[in-house]
This record gives structure tokens, C-alpha cells and sequence, in this order.
């Protein structure tokens, strides 16, 4: 990405000296203090995108002794539906790996292809 010439992103200046000699201390030069950064893998080879995730951005983190966060999100959508065996397999093994979230919805966008099932399923 190209940064506007006219931006400033840091500041570096040197301590002035006052008429009496003495040095008057300034701002000091910022370090990079945090890293971010999101990335879509590509669902026919994540293990081996994410396995350059580790090694490219994570270990290098690491061996700083920075602190790391890293969060896994998941999305997975079929417009059929997915079957009990997956949604109980898939549920059981995100409980097993102590996923923070995790659930299945359905869709409710094409509930609005039958208003009159939705309305009478939910007259109370």
C-alpha cells in the first residue's frame, strides 16, 4: 500500500539545547509497539497457507518475546444443509477443542420464500 508522501507516520527529533546550555529533552522516536493483520485462506490448501502463516509471521512474533494473539474464524455454508452426523461431529469436536464459539444456524433468508409456512409455524 503507498503511503502519502505529505503523511507523517512517526516523528524524530533530536533534544535542543536552550540558551543555558542544557539539553531539553523531546518527543523520543515511536516504536512499533503492535502487530495486526487478517488474511482469507484459500479452502483448498489452507493447512499448507497457514502453515506459512506460522513460519513467515508467527515464529518470527515469537521469537521476539511478543505476546500473541491468534484467532481462527470459520465460516462454512451449504445451501442444502448440512446433515445431524456433520453438525454432531462438527459440534462435538469444536466442545473437544475448546473452541471460545461455535454453533450452526439456518439460513432465514429463505424462510422468505414461503411466507405462508413461516406465518403459520409462528402464530402463537
Amino acid at each position: 500500500m503507498a503511503q502519502d508522501p505529505g503523511r507523517r507516520t512517526h516523528v524524530d527529533v533530536l533534544p535542543r539545547r536552550r540558551a543555558t546550555g542544557m539539553e531539553v529533552a523531546g518527543p523520543t522516536p515511536t516504536q512499533k509497539t503492535r502487530f495486526f493483520g487478517v488474511r482469507t485462506l484459500d479452502p483448498q490448501t489452507y493447512g499448507k497457507d497457514f502453515a506459512v502463516v506460522v513460519e513467515q509471521v508467527l515464529q518470527r512474533l515469537s521469537a521476539t518475546g511478543a505476546q500473541l494473539e491468534v484467532e481462527l474464524e470459520i465460516s462454512a455454508t451449504k445451501a442444502e444443509g448440512l446433515g445431524d452426523d456433520v453438525v454432531r461431529t462438527v459440534s462435538e469436536n469444536a466442545g473437544t477443542l475448546r473452541f471460545e464459539q461455535s454453533g450452526f444456524e439456518t439460513d432465514r433468508r429463505g424462510a422468505a420464500a414461503f411466507p405462508w409456512l413461516c406465518s403459520a409455524l409462528y402464530k402463537g
